[in-house]
C-alpha cells in the first residue's frame, strides 16, 4: 500500500490531527486515522473526547488503497522536517514508512480496528447555513465572557438560538454575558439542549481561519456536525446541560444612559487599571455632564485618573472589574458605545450604537 502526497498537504494535515488528537489516555487516542480509498483523496481523521475532525486532501494513488492509524504527533514532526516536493507512504507490515529526497522514517502502527467510529447525524436533524465569515465574528465577540473552569459545566459554552433570519450567540460566567445575532438561515429547529462547549468553539476558530466558505452546522441530539468548502469537517459533542434562563435577568428598563467611544475610552482604561486592586481589578467610574472620570486606587502603592469625554444623561458613579468591561468593550466595532443602567449596582449594558444585534452586560463591583 503506497501514496503520494504533498509534503506541505502532508504538514497541513498532521498539524490539524495532532492539535486535535486526544495525549492524555490510550496510545489509539493520541493517533491519526489516514485512509485513501482510490479516488485520489485522504481523509484524515483525529479525534479527543470532545471534537472529531476529518479532513480531506489531495494525493496520487500509486498501489492500493491505504488504512492505517499512527502517531498523530509523531507524524506532523516527521512532516515538519522533511524536504519539501513529494512525499510516499508504504505501508509495509506494521510500519508506515515516510520518504522524501533522501530522508525516510518508520512509524510504527495501531490497529485500525480500535480507532472510535465517527458520529452519525440523523438525515433530519436541525441545519444551520452560516458564512463562516460571520461565525467567527460571533464566536469571538462572546468567546470572552465564557465560564473557564470546569466546576461550572453549564457555564462552559455558547448557548445557541435561532432567531427569524439570525443564530444568536449567547455565553455567561455569572458576573457577565454577550449576545450576539449573525446573519444565517436554518431549517428544523435546535435540540433542546444545543450548548456549544468552549473546547469546540475554539477548535473551530483555530480551523475555519481565514476561509470565507459557506458552513453548514447540522445538529443531532448530542453532536453537531461542521463541515465547509467540501474538504474538512468537524464533529462537536454538545454539552448535557441546560443554560441559564438568562432572559429573565435582563433588565428592561435603565435610568442612565451614556454614550462613549470604544478606543478613547479603552485606552484610558488600559492606563487606569494598573492601579485597580490585583484581587478585583476594581475602578470607579464617575459620569457627569460630558465627561467620565476613571480612577483606581492601591493605598501606598500608586493612584490613577483618566478623563474622557462622555454624553451623560445624569450624574452616576458606579465600580467596574476593569478587565470584564474592557472584554466588552473589546468586542463592540470601533465607534460609538451605549452603555444603560439603572443604579450603580444593577447591571449595566453595553452595546454598539445602532446595531441591535449585539450587547454585552456586566455587573458592577460595590466600592468601598
Amino acid at each position: 500500500m503506497r501514496i503520494v502526497i504533498d509534503r506541505a498537504v502532508l504538514a497541513q494535515a498532521a498539524n490539524r490531527a495532532a492539535s486535535i488528537a486526544d495525549k492524555s489516555g490510550a496510545p489509539i487516542g493520541a493517533a491519526a486515522l489516514l485512509h485513501v480509498h482510490g479516488v485520489g483523496q485522504l481523509l484524515v481523521t483525529a479525534r479527543d473526547s470532545v471534537c472529531t475532525f476529518v479532513g480531506a486532501y489531495a494525493v496520487d494513488v500509486v498501489s492500493d488503497p491505504l488504512r492505517v492509524c499512527v502517531d498523530a504527533s509523531r507524524l506532523r514532526d516527521v512532516a515538519s522536517v522533511l524536504p519539501a516536493g513529494a512525499v510516499t507512504m508504504t505501508l509495509r507490515d506494521t510500519m508506515l514508512e515516510v520518504a522524501a529526497g533522501r530522508s525516510t522514517f518508520k512509524l510504527p502502527t495501531l490497529p485500525t480496528e480500535d480507532f472510535p467510529p465517527t458520529a452519525q447525524i440523523d438525515a433530519s436533524a436541525c441545519t444551520i447555513t452560516v458564512a463562516a465569515a460571520d461565525l467567527r465574528r460571533g464566536l469571538r465577540s462572546v468567546s470572552h465572557a465564557m465560564a473557564d473552569d470546569d466546576s461550572r459545566y453549564m457555564l462552559g459554552g455558547v448557548h445557541l438560538e435561532l432567531v427569524q433570519g439570525a443564530l444568536g450567540m449567547v455565553t455567561t460566567d455569572g458576573s457577565r454575558l454577550a449576545r450576539v445575532e449573525v446573519s444565517a438561515t436554518h431549517q428544523g429547529d435546535l435540540p433542546r439542549r444545543s450548548l456549544f462547549p468552549r473546547r469546540g468553539a475554539a477548535e473551530l476558530l483555530r480551523l475555519l481561519g481565514d476561509v470565507e466558505d459557506v458552513v453548514q452546522m447540522k445538529y443531532g441530539d448530542k453532536v453537531v456536525h461542521i463541515h465547509w468548502g467540501g474538504v474538512a469537517s468537524l464533529y462537536v459533542r454538545l454539552l448535557e446541560a441546560d443554560f441559564p434562563s438568562y432572559k429573565e435577568v435582563l433588565p428592561t428598563t435603565h435610568k442612565h444612559r451614556f454614550v462613549i467611544d470604544r478606543d478613547v475610552v479603552g485606552e484610558a482604561l488600559k492606563r487606569v487599571k494598573l492601579a485597580a486592586r490585583d484581587n478585583a481589578k476594581c475602578v470607579r467610574f464617575s459620569f457627569g455632564g460630558d465627561s467620565l472620570v476613571m480612577s483606581a486606587t492601591q493605598a501606598d502603592v500608586m493612584s490613577a485618573r483618566d478623563e474622557v469625554a462622555c454624553d451623560a444623561d445624569t450624574p452616576l458613579s458606579l465600580g467596574l472589574n476593569a478587565a470584564f468591561f474592557g472584554d466588552a468593550l473589546a468586542a463592540c466595532p470601533e465607534g460609538a458605545v451605549v452603555l444603560k443602567t439603572s443604579g450603580a449596582l444593577a447591571p449595566l449594558i453595553v452595546e454598539p450604537r445602532g446595531d441591535a444585534s449585539a450587547f454585552y452586560v456586566v455587573m458592577p463591583v460595590r466600592l468601598d
